[in-house]
This record gives structure tokens, sequence and C-alpha cells, in this order.
């Protein structure tokens, strides 16, 4: 008897972890989206006010070895339509052992500052020295790969009439999106990623804006670590010094996202260090006593996403474990089974280059959780990112 009564103990511990693996799961990519879409859409929104005068700008490229494409990058800033006499282009060359620099400065006749540094030390010791050299009052961050639309930084600095507005983050597009089963589960992630940062910004809770696309006070500005980037950096600088980060839909820019099965395991894997690691620089965040509303929004939005693989994991061990315990259990392990073998095969289709839906996105959809695994894992174990060269 108390042998049985343990076992019906164990089990019914295993159920309510089961379901709570499960609810966490289904609270990030279902609950707590559309929770937030609801305030958001209850949430009377408030007019913007109109600048006096457009601020003074310095846009800021990092490139290390960008030889190839710097000159494209720079036209593309200079041809902007925002006055000459407010923008500043800096280009700092990370320790470029290619011709990056040189070209560069061959723009310098038409106000193009260059600063070359003699070691590739990292994107954010580049950030915090450009940004001390900078002149303009509001600092624009962008790469070395991304062209913006013409109106792009009109749309973004506009918000900064607001004197609470400390950070502006725009949105990118892609015709990677198109690209295979990684560039379509990329365009669905970032059309999900999109809807939560507009809902957040309206909320006043966002604290994440894309690197390659966003802008910040000068003044709020605080030397980045080595080890975090400036997208998972600048929200919680800014918002921490009681400012709002704001997502601006309509400042628009262009950038080709790696689609090959390498390089976004790559990318993921190294996104998803950078990412922690910032998440535990600013765990002031993550604080209920300190700050209730913004725990509660960091904690199910950020941390959530990078516990996913070991949820999924959870999930599906524990639903091994309760199988025969009632057919709702076996159903959801049949259900799981199905969509991890949607996914095995939407691999094997994907590397002789064909693709359909029902597969690809499962196949996807893992693939990027094998990402944030492996870089989980790394970051645990000690691992950290100063120094890369961009895939």
């Amino acid at each position: 008897m108390a042998g049985d009564l343990l076992v019906l103990q164990a089990g019914g511990k295993m159920k309510t972890c089961f379901w709570i693996v499960v609810g966490l799961i289904l609270w990030h990519y279902v609950g707590y989206p559309l929770v937030l879409g609801v305030l958001a859409r209850l949430k009377r929104a408030k007019a913007s006010p109109l600048p006096d005068e457009l601020p003074q700008v310095s846009i800021i490229i990092a490139a290390h070895n960008e030889e190839r494409i710097i000159a494209r990058r720079i036209e593309n800033c200079l041809g902007l339509d925002y006055p000459k006499d407010r923008l500043e282009i800096i280009v700092g060359s990370d320790g470029s052992t290619d011709r990056t620099a040189e070209i560069a400065k061959k723009y310098e006749p038409q106000g193009v500052r260059v600063l070359a540094f003699p070691n590739n030390r990292g994107r954010s010791q580049v950030h915090n020295d450009c940004v001390r050299e900078a002149t303009g009052e509001i600092v624009c961050f962008t790469d070395a790969d991304t062209l913006y639309a013409p109106d792009c930084i009109r749309k973004l600095v506009r918000h900064y009439a607001d004197p609470k507005v400390g950070c502006v983050g725009g949105e990118l597009r892609s015709r990677s999106f198109q690209q295979g089963a990684i560039g379509g589960g990329q365009g669905l992630y970032w059309r999900w990623e999109y809807a939560l940062r507009r809902w957040q910004s309206k909320l006043g809770v966002l604290t994440k804006a894309s690197g390659a696309n966003m802008s910040m006070r000068k003044e709020l500005y605080r030397p980045v670590p080595d080890d975090v980037d400036i997208d998972q950096a600048a929200g919680p600088m800014v918002v921490l010094q009681g400012y709002r980060v704001v997502h601006e839909p309509e400042a628009i820019a262009y950038e080709e996202f790696p689609t090959s099965l390498a390089r976004e395991l790559a990318t993921r894997r190294r996104l998803t260090i950078r990412a922690l690691t910032a998440l535990w620089r600013y765990r002031e965040l993550l604080n209920p006593f300190k700050h209730p509303w913004l725990a509660f929004h960091t904690c199910s939005y950020r941390l959530l996403r990078y516990l996913m693989p070991f949820l999924l994991l959870g999930a599906l061990t524990i639903n091994g474990l309760l199988l025969r315990e009632g057919w709702l259990y076996d159903v959801a392990f049949a259900l799981q089974g199905v969509f991890y073998l949607l996914g095995f095969i939407g691999f094997f289709l994907e590397k002789r280059g064909k693709r359909f839906w029902i597969f690809s996105w499962p196949f996807a959809f893992l693939w990027f959780q094998v990402g944030i695994l492996t870089g989980t894992l790394e970051f645990l174990l000690g691992k950290r990112i100063k120094a890369y060269t961009p895939n």
C-alpha cells in the first residue's frame, strides 16, 4: 500500500510539473501576446508632440572588414532625406585589415568622419568611442550591411519632441524572409516580434530595439560592456534612468539575414549568449520588488525565450513518463511527436532545397531552438563573446 501511495504521489507531482511547463510555454507564445495586445488596445494613444526643429543626429556605423559594402552604406546615409547641416556620419573601423577605412576616408570631403581603431576590440568598444566623439544630441546605431529608407531617420527622431523618450527603434525588412525554411521562419518570427514591440511601446514597457536601426539620446548613453551589444543594452540603460523606449514601425531599414543552416545556428548561438549576458548585467529589470511591471514583462518576453528549449524538452520528457495516465496525456505526447516528426522531415527537405510550409515552419522553429539551447548552455558554462567577425 505504501508503495502504491508513493507512486500516486510521484505521478501527481509529475502531472503538476507537466502542466506548469506547458503553461509557461503557452503563456510565452499565446497568453502573454494576447494580454499584451488587449492592454495595448485598451490604452488610449497619446498624440505625439511635433518637434520644433529637427535635432542634430550622429549616425554611427561600426565596421570590421567591410570593404565590399562600406561605400554603398555611406552613400545610403548621405542620400537620406535629412538636412545635411544636422547630420553627422561616423564610421568606426574596428581593426579592419582590408580597405574599409581607406574607402571610407574618400568620403571625408562630404563630411564623413572616420575613426580607425588598430585592434578588433568588438562593436561595443567601437560604439563607446564613437559616441564619445559624436556631436549630435541623438546618436543612431547601424551596421555596414544595413540600408536606411530615405525617411528612416526623420521617422526615428520625431519622437524626441517628447522629453521622456530616451530611445527609438525602427523595423528591419529583408528579402531573406523569402529564402527557404530558415528565411520563412525568420519572417514569421519578426512579424511576431514587432507586434509585441508595438504593444510594449504603447504600454511603456519596451526594453529592446534592433541594433541595426535604432537611436537614443546621447546624454543617456553609458559605456556598454564589451560582452554586450547596443541593442541589448540601450533599452535597459534608458529605462533604468526613467525614460521610455519607443518602437516606430514606419522607420524602415533593410538588411540581409543569414539563411543557411550553419550560419543561422551560429548567429542564434551568438545572439543568445550576448542577450543572456545583457540580462545578467541589467538584472535589475528582473527585480519584482523594485520594478514589478518591468519584471513581469521581462520574464514573459525575454527570459522565457531563452528557457524555451528546456521547457520543450521538459514537456516531452515528463509527458513520456505520464503515458497511460489518461487519454489527455497520450494525445499530448502524440501531438508533440507529430510536431517533431514534421520538423525532422523539414530538415531533410531543406537539405535538398525543397520547402513545404507544413514541414518548414516546424523545422525552422526547432532549428532556432537548437541555436538558443546551444547558446544558453555555453553562457551557463561561462562563455562570453566580445569581438567577433559577423557571419
